[in-house]
């Protein structure tokens, strides 16, 4: 959308006529409704950021402030350039996400299928073959064939009570304590957690720099920061560098208090950065470090 929308605006096309292209050109249903529903809104008065502000599950915060700080400089060729940008390097990043995770998904599932058929089917018929000759039976044996008959009696405890735990599991998750300790749980699960320490840096950092560069102020980038983090442990942290600022505190000292979620490497960069007025630089190269780091732990994992 944003790529298009850029090559259409910047070669003279307005932003109306653009929306009105391109929703008889998108062949998603809902999202050309989309489009029509804007291309009304703009038709009767509203700005583009205004538009989009309609629709918070398709258009994020940030993109919509990038997009309102375009409309006000008059630089919203170079707004869509950024987002067209921004947009593709995520999608490439989850791309490589998603190959290199759905193997191991595909083998874990197989595997489990396989161990379950085993137990249920394979093991009660050899425990037949081995009562049948009243053999002796090695220690490791005896506890593959008791495993074997609980599965066999009691599968459907089992299912019971794995459903019965996901359903609290997701309850509690959706409180407020419980999803801030689920947060902070999965931060710090081995390899787990800093591969999704870095994936969330990476995204924030990529953020902090679209916004800066559009002329956002520190303040306001820091609570669209905190509002689109997608983790409860980084959205409080981010609340605390809020009051921080406001106290006149600057960003990135204020980032080095956690270095857990923001290691020294980030605070130390990002504090160069700001005091050379250039955040959205040091930003933008720390943010292509953690994704590179991401496809790196992916290909370990």
């Amino acid at each position: 959308f944003f790529h298009l929308m850029y090559v259409m605006f910047d070669s003279g096309v307005s932003v109306i006529s653009a929306l009105q292209i391109l929703a008889r050109k998108i062949r998603h249903v809902r999202f050309r409704n989309i489009l029509r529903t804007m291309f009304l809104d703009i038709n009767a008065g509203k700005s583009l950021s205004e538009a989009m502000m309609r629709f918070p599950s398709v258009f994020e915060e940030g993109e919509v402030e990038v997009i309102r700080s375009g409309e006000v400089s008059g630089t919203l060729d170079k707004m869509f350039q950024r987002l067209s940008d921004q947009a593709n390097e995520s999608y490439a990043l989850r791309l490589r996400i998603r190959s290199a995770v759905t193997y191991p998904i595909v083998v874990i599932f197989v595997l489990f299928f396989a161990i379950s058929v085993v137990m249920i089917f394979v093991v009660p018929k050899i425990v037949a073959f081995f009562v049948n000759y009243d053999a002796p039976l090695p220690l490791l044996t005896r506890i593959l064939i008791a495993i074997s008959g609980f599965f066999s009696s009691y599968w459907w405890l089992l299912t019971l009570l794995i459903l019965f735990f996901l359903m609290v599991l997701r309850w509690y998750i959706s409180t407020e304590d419980g999803r801030f300790h689920w947060d902070y749980f999965m931060l710090k699960l081995p390899m787990i957690g800093n591969f999704q320490r870095d994936l969330i840096l990476g995204r924030l950092l990529r953020l902090l720099s679209l916004l800066i560069t559009s002329g956002i102020s520190i303040i306001a980038t820091t609570e669209i920061l905190m509002r689109s983090s997608g983790n409860d442990v980084y959205r409080r942290k981010f609340a605390r560098v809020l009051s921080d600022i406001r106290q006149g505190k600057r960003f990135s000292a204020s980032l080095s208090e956690s270095s857990f979620l923001f290691p020294d490497m980030v605070a130390v960069v990002l504090d160069v950065g700001e005091r050379a007025g250039s955040l959205d630089q040091s930003a933008e190269k720390l943010s292509r470090h953690y994704d590179q780091e991401v496809v790196h732990s992916l290909q370990e994992m």
